[in-house]
């Protein structure tokens, strides 16, 4: 299932209630593992910058033993992130570098597009080893699959509290490959994560010699190394004999939110709902009944629901966080004036990361005559 942008952003609205209060502790035995970088070991030269380095069970660090040219049933021989940086060793003139296993280098598909606690481990990780203070560790490096780069990297996005730079990067295939494009990938990431003018502009994708922003990178393509797009929103650069050069000067997606992690030991369960013609809305009610804290409904056009029969205001009465986004690539979650204003009065969220009183007032400004007369809240 194609998950829109807008479906991505609107996981932040519920973060914002969930990483609010402390959940139950599926992470208590990892505390002391999140909390130190003091078992980091450092290799290359101590006079250039320090760079982070983690990896999952990426295709970058899987092969296989069928033939070079294949790019679909790989997986019989796997790297650790030791191994795959061996094979690259140009990345220790850019920087020293240190590997972190967030899944104590085990082998095999425990990675953190699979498990919700591991890609929490791995942004509380980052945040902590790179804002601390004190901290001398320049920038990090994350070598992830690319099923769901994207969402991990958003993650990173809205939870690192400080403008050091953090970048995702990975391969579309194996390292056994003819075609294996990693290493150019692995090696633009070091350059990306060292350069003077990569702080403050959030965390980033290095992929096929674009700079993407992880807040708007969507995976466009599942087969081709040109996979990851910020299509509306554009790329932040490009590499050039594998040095980043920038289009603009830093900035931030308007409205960003970095959220607080370091408390936070178990993510809420959030459920998305792709919305279709003669949708059931019971689908809901089973979400909520297998545990789901919030809903996301993936919705057509502007973010619509095609039948709701009140369900989503009886669960928004009952604590269940609500949020609609659209399906489309792109565009903003703007629901119809006929159901607006009844999903507003019970705290129905839209994609935006706002409920609808301040959605509308984030509309008050210049661009409020492009969407038509506001809505009148009972």
């Amino acid at each position: 299932m194609r998950l829109s942008l807008s479906t991505l952003v609107s996981s932040t609205a519920l973060a914002a209630t969930a990483l609010a209060t402390p959940i139950a502790t599926k992470l208590d035995k990892r505390a002391d593992f999140v909390k130190r970088t003091d078992d980091l070991v450092w290799k290359g030269n101590s006079t250039l910058p320090k760079v982070l380095v983690y990896t999952d069970y990426a295709t970058a660090a899987s092969g296989s033993t069928n033939a070079v040219t294949d790019t679909s049933a790989y997986g019989q021989i796997t790297r650790n992130a030791s191994e795959v940086l061996e094979a690259i060793p140009e990345v220790y003139d850019v920087a020293q570098i240190a590997v972190k296993y967030i899944t104590s280098g085990i082998r095999g598909g425990i990675n953190t597009g699979s498990y919700d606690y591991l890609a929490l481990s791995l942004a509380k990780y980052v945040d902590y080893a790179l804002c601390h203070e004190g901290s001398d560790i320049d920038g990090a490096v994350f070598i992830h699959g690319t099923n769901l780069l994207e969402e991990t990297a958003f993650l990173a996005d809205v939870t690192v509290s400080c403008d050091k730079p953090v970048v995702a990067t990975g391969s579309m295939r194996p390292f056994t490959d003819v075609g294996y494009e990693g290493n150019a990938n692995i090696y633009s990431a070091f350059t990306l994560a060292v350069a003077p003018d990569a702080a403050g502009r959030g965390t980033m994708i290095a992929f096929n010699d674009r700079i993407v922003p992880a807040h708007w990178a969507m995976k466009f393509n599942g087969n081709t190394p040109d996979a990851f797009k910020a299509y509306e929103q554009g790329n932040l650069g490009m590499f050039v004999n594998h040095m980043p050069i920038f289009y603009s000067t830093p900035s931030l997606p308007a409205g960003k939110t970095v959220f607080p992690i370091q408390h936070i030991e178990e993510l809420p369960k959030v459920d998305i709902l792709y919305v279709h013609r003669e949708q059931d809305i019971r689908l809901l009610n089973a979400s909520v009944a297998l545990g789901a804290q919030g809903v996301v409904f993936d919705g057509t056009g502007s973010g619509a629901i095609t039948r709701d029969d009140g369900s989503v205001a009886d669960f928004v009465a009952q604590g269940i966080q609500v949020v609609t986004a659209t399906r489309t690539p792109t565009g903003m979650s703007v629901p119809s004036l006929s159901s607006a204003p009844n999903h507003a009065q019970s705290g129905f969220l839209v994609a935006n990361g706002y409920n609808m009183t301040n959605t509308i007032k984030l509309f008050e400004g210049h661009i409020r005559q492009s969407l038509g007369p506001g809505y009148t809240l009972a």
